[in-house]
């Protein structure tokens, strides 16, 4: 005779079903399912709801462990029941165990969405405008009791906005000007506008919203300001390319006459260094008087002086008009004054004489 000593056991720790709401009674939720190798009644088992009196099951289980619903579900309602199925043999003495149970309820798009502003349809709204403040006019605002892409929403106008003088975001519900407003748009505007959520299939929800809109008559006065800043803007920004571009002339000038003024400095110093020493200066004038290839010149192309009396007076008068070139040069005279020994005029004079000598006397080869 076998002895009921083993407990029921199940395959799962937790069993998790699903279904959607609004389904009927008697809607199958699962099944569970639990062993026993007992023989006989040990081995025969019983299934049931664990339950207390603070919270109310919307379900059922037969004998089998299947599971179903005693009532249609509302997942805005509550959209998860947990709770535990207990399992017992029939044995002597009766052995049982439980398992915990899930049931999650999908959410159906049975709810269409409602306008919480404006709350009352139609709404009616004053509105004074003034330019260059903000566009935003006011924010719709809708809800949905479903969940997740049921309450998925997006706004829409319509009808009334003929002058495409109004938009709205289709998913903040922000309802602003799409564009500067002129006395002429002045008056009253009555504007549908329409919600919708992502469902399926999709639903939705209307209101009307009367817009009275009054232009201030400072637009004008306003709008004129800001193209005379804009003007100032412009002058400035050309006074400062001004100011740029002639301190940029300025510096070059002033760097230009600076380089001049420089040069004409060092100009007249080496002349006051020529005057300073007088007698450099009438050496190398009677190089040039006694050897013109001083300058580059051949002897061929020279008229050559021979040591006359007439070459005499002519080197006199060239050294005259040497002299009156220069009136600096009467220092010049003083020099011939000198001892012979001392005198450059004597070693000059004689020089030259050699020179002529020199170049009119026919060589002779061995």
């Amino acid at each position: 005779m076998d002895i009921n000593d083993v407990q029921p056991q199940f395959f799962k720790e937790t069993y998790t079903f699903r279904i959607y709401e609004n389904q009927q009674s008697n809607f199958p939720v699962g099944f569970i399912n639990a062993t026993d190798p007992d023989l006989g009644s040990g081995g025969q088992l019983t299934y049931s709801l664990l339950t207390d009196n603070k919270h109310f099951l919307p379900f059922q289980i037969r004998d089998d462990g299947f599971i179903s619903t005693i009532m249609s579900l509302d997942h805005e309602f509550k959209d998860v029941y947990e709770f535990q199925v207990l399992v017992k043999d029939k044995g002597t003495p009766s052995l049982n165990n439980t398992v915990n149970v899930v049931v999650d309820i999908r959410d159906e798009n049975d709810n269409a969405p409602y306008f919480t502003f404006p709350s009352v349809n139609p709404f009616t709204m004053n509105i004074l405008y003034y330019p260059h403040y903000t566009k935003e006019i006011t924010v719709l605002k809708a809800s949905d009791s479903d969940s997740r892409e049921n309450a998925f929403l997006k706004y829409e106008i319509t009808s009334g906005n003929d002058k495409q003088l109004f938009t709205i975001n289709h998913y903040t519900g922000s309802l602003s000007f799409t564009r500067v407003v002129t006395q002429q748009d002045a008056g009253s505007y009555g504007l549908e506008f329409v919600v919708k959520d992502s469902g399926n299939p999709v639903l939705s929800a209307a209101t009307v919203l009367t817009l009275s809109l009054t232009v201030s008559n400072k637009t004008s006065e306003m709008t004129n300001a800001v193209h005379m800043k804009t003007e100032d803007k412009i002058h400035l920004n050309l006074a400062v390319v001004i100011v740029l571009v002639a301190v940029s002339v300025s510096v070059i000038t002033t760097a230009f006459i600076s380089i001049c003024i420089i040069r004409c400095n060092e100009r007249q110093n080496a002349l006051q260094k020529e005057e300073v020493n007088p007698f450099h200066r009438c050496v190398s004038e009677q190089r040039h008087l006694m050897c013109p290839s001083y300058h580059g010149d051949s002897w061929a192309d020279v008229p050559v002086a021979i040591a006359t009396d007439s070459d005499k007076v002519k080197d006199a008068h060239l050294r005259g008009a040497r002299t009156e070139s220069h009136p600096a040069d009467d220092s010049c005279d003083g020099l011939k004054n000198l001892p012979a020994a001392l005198n450059p005029w004597t070693s000059i004079e004689k020089l030259r004489q050699v020179s002529a000598f020199v170049y009119f006397t026919p060589w002779t080869y061995p």
